[in-house]
């Protein structure tokens, strides 16, 4: 796309939808301008909605996206690029569409602290237009049954719910990690961890081989010993100078707020037990 041309339609949507007036401060930036008219819009909208006026609610709503659109294309539009000055189109020119779409989504979600990241939602993300269209055609071209190459699924051998299986095999591996983090030996939390799941405990060993399973191993083994250390302080790092590490804490969390080990495998006797047990 030419700049010149793009610039000159961006500036246009600027004066349509944060026009100047004489008296208002002529060095007032205009992103500056653009976040007050933002939280104007939002007044708007709460005043509409108390009135249940829907038409009002929706404009204030439209304008606001607009005005957010063109907010973060002048304060963070470079962010779309690398670190080498590479544009999302020249990668996925090289590597593919989806592969853009997959690091670009992953960057945004994983940005930030560990701990944090459930509170930033919704989350803002910058999406080059050309990868936002080409997703929104290939998600209405499925409701036809037609599949495009941006959610088309790779020819790997594997099917059905192979990729679910994977994501439980990674678990039960960090289960045992977990486990094994609070001072059991590994052996012994193989070996609970494949009992609750009604496997072999060498099927776990076997599932170790893969390094693509063996991820979040590490942050699971740190969470177990930081699960020890809370046990015997609850207040640990709470003003006293000592400080922990963010993904270990982020997967302590996730371990305490999600399936138990007897919820995980019952979970996944109930989807895959079959497949060991016909």
């Amino acid at each position: 796309m030419d700049e010149a041309w793009k610039k000159a339609r961006l500036d246009e949507l600027w004066d349509s939808y944060l026009p100047t007036s004489a008296d208002e401060g002529a060095n007032e930036s205009r992103s500056i301008r653009a976040i007050e008219a933002i939280a104007s819009a939002r007044g708007d909208w709460e005043a509409a909605r108390a009135q249940h006026d829907i038409v009002g609610a929706i404009v204030a709503t439209s304008r606001a996206r607009m005005l957010w659109q063109l907010l973060s294309i002048e304060i963070g539009g470079w962010i779309a690029e690398d670190d080498v000055g590479n544009t999302a189109l020249e990668r996925a020119s090289l590597l593919g569409s989806r592969f853009e779409l997959k690091g670009n989504l992953t960057s945004h979600s994983e940005a930030g602290p560990h701990p944090h990241r459930p509170a930033v939602d919704p989350v803002p993300v910058l999406l080059p237009r050309w990868v936002l269209t080409e997703l929104r055609t290939a998600l209405a071209a499925l409701d036809e049954g037609e599949t495009h190459d941006i959610v088309r699924p790779i020819a790997t051998g594997r099917h059905g719910n192979a990729w679910s299986q994977d994501q439980m095999r990674a678990g039960a591996l960090e289960h045992v990690a977990f486990l094994h983090g609070q001072g059991q030996t590994k052996k012994i939390a193989q070996q609970r961890v494949a009992a609750q799941m009604n496997v072999p405990a060498t099927t776990l060993r076997d599932w170790e081989r893969d390094i693509l399973l063996r991820g979040g191993c590490e942050a699971a083994f740190e969470a177990g010993k930081l699960k020890i250390i809370f046990d015997d302080n609850p207040n640990y790092a709470e003003g006293d100078g000592k400080s922990v590490d963010s993904s270990a804490l982020a997967r302590l969390v996730q371990f305490r707020s999600g399936p138990s080990l007897a919820d995980f495998g019952k979970a996944y006797r109930e989807k895959f037990g079959d497949r060991h047990n016909p």
